[in-house]
């Protein structure tokens, strides 16, 4: 490498070799034992964070059902419950309650709604 301006293109990354330090969870939504090691291989995650009652959650049981929960931050959270150093997916971002103006705002969606 150079004084220049990095080279284009695969060849050029492939050089440069830049190690991952950040992870996006695919569409903001991931395992809770995914969540719970990704900080082993990543230093910071970009989502919003789900979390589950149980590692391994069994949304269907006859009792006693686990569930999972979107959380949103507005703001940086520098550790979570599963050890992840979260960047907000939209800073400073607030979520109106406008169900009386818009009756479909809130739906609450469950393991059943399949």
């Amino acid at each position: 490498m150079g004084d220049g301006p990095p080279e284009p293109g695969p060849a050029g990354h492939a050089r440069q070799r830049p190690v991952p330090d950040r992870r996006e969870a695919p569409h903001y939504h991931t395992s809770a034992i995914t969540a719970r090691t990704a900080p082993q291989l990543f230093t910071t995650t970009y989502q919003r964070v789900v979390y589950y009652t149980a590692d391994k959650p069994d949304f269907w049981a006859a009792t006693n059902k686990d569930f999972s929960v979107g959380q949103f931050f507005p703001y940086v959270i520098k550790k979570d419950h599963y050890g992840q150093y979260v960047l907000p997916e939209n800073t400073g971002n607030i979520e109106y309650d406008i169900s009386s103006i818009d009756p479909t705002s809130n739906y609450n969606y469950t393991a059943d709604d399949r």
